[in-house]
């Protein structure tokens, strides 16, 4: 009956545009769980390394939002992280099937010193658009403690809607701002399509 229904989890369709952001949040979180024990059987074995660039230039200014921008370059001491990341790599015999980097300048570099010290070819390096940083919109290089104030738009924002905000506006970059939720889905749609048996490219 209808008052059973109202105590069960509402439909993902139906609250993605209605509910609040915790029943959002609950009917995501369900949603996933159904579709993760549907899809867990038909997967293949993976090991999957995560790993963050070295320090950027825009690391350099922790007063300012720096998101996504993607030309940011490596410093000095990000091009020597990267280059200790490949050689402890190496030292513990790592051999990758695959490395797949972001588009952002900062994560090529890193990819490329990182497999210079492993003997990984640079040509096999793939450039994958889905596990760029998230774009923070018209926040980018904006000071972060007039941004995030307590009385602000934002704070507000984020406090209301939780993971589901998104930033307002445009990067510099020309690109949206996202959601926590947007990112989760833009990089679990990424991490699925290596998980199924026969992903693309792989022999």
């Amino acid at each position: 009956g209808l008052l059973l229904w109202l105590r069960s989890v509402p439909p993902w369709l139906l609250t993605e545009r209605y509910g609040s952001a915790d029943i959002k949040r609950v009917a995501w979180d369900e949603r996933r769980r159904r579709e993760e024990e549907t899809a867990r059987l038909g997967r293949r074995y993976l090991r999957l390394l995560l790993v963050r660039h070295g320090e950027s230039a825009a690391n350099t200014r922790p007063e300012l939002i720096g998101g996504r921008d993607v030309q940011s370059p490596l410093t000095q001491k990000g091009e020597a992280q990267a280059k200790m990341l490949g050689e402890r790599l190496r030292r513990e015999c790592l051999e990758a099937d695959r490395v797949i980097t972001s588009h952002a300048v900062r994560a090529k570099m890193t990819a490329i010193l990182a497999c210079k010290a492993i003997g990984f070819p640079m040509d096999r390096i793939e450039e994958e658009p889905r596990v760029v940083e998230f774009s923070q919109g018209a926040l980018e290089r904006k000071v972060r403690t007039e941004v995030y104030r307590s009385d602000g738009p934002v704070k507000q924002g984020i406090v209301r809607e939780q993971m589901f905000f998104r930033p307002p506006g445009l990067s510099p970059d020309g690109e949206r701002g996202e959601s926590q939720h947007d990112i989760e889905r833009r990089i679990a749609s990424f991490v699925e399509r290596q998980l199924l048996p026969h992903p693309p490219d792989v022999a």
